[in-house]
């Protein structure tokens, strides 16, 4: 059980009126948006699966960034409370309510599969932010009509009233990619309302795959980032992606997207769809389990094995609330028309308390890499509240009290310390960084050993453990010209 953070679970319904505001974004520009502000009232429901924790939200714990504080006003859903649980899905009579087929994997689908992911569809226009929440839709001021019920061209009135904060409909495992909510149109590859691309500046390794990355917020809610290195993401958050390799012939298929998709305050749904040989559809296959550590291996003609929900919780199980690459720090590269980014999520009001500076890795550009690296690559397994906290080996970077490349966990972690990994090999280096010297680094020792596959069960002593079965002799070369650099 990962250690516990303080909470304060909400959840509201929202009358909405319509304001022009200007405001001065985090990154110091004055930009004029619509913003829809809410009158919310709380409705204090609980989950019939989980019950949040209910620790004292003024007390800081250890490793927190600052106090959890409960927003007064502001559209919020329920948080979780922290918990270690599987991932395993819900049955349908829980009564927890979900966003019905949501899902967590990236699809672009059709028959060709492109290998430029830049060349793929997009979501919607870039230059309408949705304030209501990525699910949402911000209501045009007069004959235009609206979202919400108004006639077309009627300036807002006429037609039936629709609710723009609905309750998320009781979850339903899919079994389909077409029933989780990714697409609108899966022949087209054209995106569902509310499902927004989005690009890790820093990217996870996974043998060479072509990834696509899709999230979804439901309507009216906004991410918990009272603590900016850890979020909190509201039920119904879903996030995909999706996959491509070459096969035997050098030709690119899309193999497999996954889901990771909130159905109650506590647990996330987590599986693999495998795409058919038309590409036409992608499936999940009955025999997946939280035991089932590899469900395909070589699929598709390629060198990629689909892991099976045992593999995924592995990984995502180390997180505080399950999701890696959505965070602060991997959303504050640069922006990309349509994507949602982090300057995005502030500018649309999707964050509790948004950053009041640019985030950024300090150091020199080949220091930030190595360290942005090394977030993305061995952090989500080495961070404070991952299952291997007590080695004291903290890879995930923190965006905050971070004034030089030293401070930075990456650093002050590694260099000059002891390895504490019970049952180490004998051969395996004693220091985990040496400053100037990699060969004698345990840190650089470990990526440069042989991949074992599937590594868990079976264990090894390569790292990344496992979502790899290639070394990857840019990351090698990345950190041991980093470790070189040391004086």
């Amino acid at each position: 059980m990962l250690p516990n953070k303080p909470r304060a679970r909400v959840q509201s319904r929202c009358l909405l009126s319509h304001h022009r505001v200007t405001a001065l974004n985090a990154f110091g520009a004055t930009a004029a948006l619509t913003v829809i502000l809410a009158a919310c009232s709380n409705s204090s429901k609980q989950d019939d699966e989980a019950t949040p924790q209910t620790n004292d939200a003024s007390a800081v714990q250890p490793g927190d960034a600052g106090a959890r504080s409960t927003p007064s006003a502001e559209p919020r859903a329920s948080v979780v409370d922290g918990e270690g649980n599987t991932d395993e899905p819900a049955p349908a009579d829980t009564g927890d309510t979900r966003d019905a087929g949501d899902t967590d994997v990236a699809v672009d689908s059709g028959s060709s599969v492109p290998t430029d992911p830049s060349a793929a569809t997009t979501p919607g226009p870039a230059s309408t932010p949705t304030p209501t929440g990525a699910g949402g839709t911000a209501q045009s001021a007069g004959g235009a009509g609206n979202d919400f019920g108004g006639a077309k061209g009627g300036g807002g009135s006429g037609g039936a009233a629709v609710d723009p904060c609905p309750s998320v409909a009781d979850f339903v495992e899919p079994t389909k990619l077409s029933d989780t909510g990714l697409y609108r149109d899966v022949g087209s590859g054209a995106l569902a309302e509310g499902v927004y691309e989005y690009r890790p500046q820093y990217q996870l390794w996974t043998d060479g795959a072509v990834k696509r990355r899709f999230v979804y917020l439901p309507p009216c809610t906004q991410i918990d980032t009272s603590d900016m290195n850890f979020w909190d993401y509201p039920r119904g958050t879903k996030l995909w992606k999706e996959f491509v390799r070459d096969d035997d012939q050098g030709n690119p298929v899309r193999v497999e997207t996954r889901i990771i998709q909130k159905y109650t305050a506590t647990k996330w749904f987590m599986t693999a769809f495998i795409w058919n040989a038309e590409q036409t559809e992608a499936y999940a296959s009955a025999d997946d389990d939280e035991q089932l550590y590899v469900l395909a291996e070589n699929a598709s003609g390629t060198d990629h094995d689909v892991p099976g929900r045992g593999a995924c919780a592995e990984c995502h199980g180390n997180m505080w609330d399950k999701v890696l690459g959505f965070s602060a720090l991997q959303l504050s590269g640069p922006s990309e028309p349509g994507f949602m980014t982090l300057r995005r999520l502030m500018d649309e009001q999707l964050l509790t308390s948004p950053p009041t500076q640019e985030l950024k890795l300090p150091g020199s550009p080949e220091q930030e890499r190595a360290v942005g690296y090394l977030h993305a690559n061995c952090g989500h397994c080495h961070n404070e509240y991952a299952k291997q906290a007590n080695l004291g080996l903290e890879l995930w970077a923190k965006v905050d009290g971070v004034q030089s490349w030293t401070d930075t966990t990456a650093y002050a972690s590694t260099v000059n310390l002891e390895t504490q990994t019970p049952d180490k090999p004998d051969n395996e280096p004693p220091i985990r960084v040496v400053p100037g010297d990699p060969d004698s680094s345990a840190l650089y020792w470990r990526m440069i050993q042989p991949p074992v596959f599937p590594a868990v069960p079976k264990g090894g002593v390569h790292m990344p453990l496992i979502g790899t079965e290639v070394t990857h002799d840019e990351g090698v070369a990345m950190i041991r010209a980093w470790i070189s650099s040391m004086q």
